[in-house]
């Protein structure tokens, strides 16, 4: 498996990555979480920003993992990493 930054190039399957995460946690918690779809400009502003990264996991060509950090005023928070369907943590 090979750790890296996100580039543009990521962002068709980073986007069936991200709809497959709502999708499931949608399934845990209809009540609480609606399933989503993510613009390519919310991909770009996460990759360009100064403020935010985006790291991918692959294995071969294929986009299983991803991490998106963001750097808030108070503290450095991991908002996302979720690796396929069966790994998933919100922090």
């Amino acid at each position: 498996m090979i750790y890296d930054q996100a580039t543009t190039a990521d962002i068709p399957k980073m986007k069936a990555l991200y709809q497959e995460l709502t999708q499931r946690i949608h399934e845990l918690e209809p009540d609480f979480f609606k399933e989503a779809q993510q613009s390519n400009s919310f991909f770009e502003e996460m990759i360009f920003s100064e403020n935010s990264d985006i790291l991918t996991v692959k294995n071969g060509d294929n986009l299983v993992g991803l991490a998106i950090i963001q750097l808030s005023n108070y503290k450095k928070r991991l908002i996302i990493l979720f690796l396929k369907s069966t790994h998933f943590v919100i922090v």
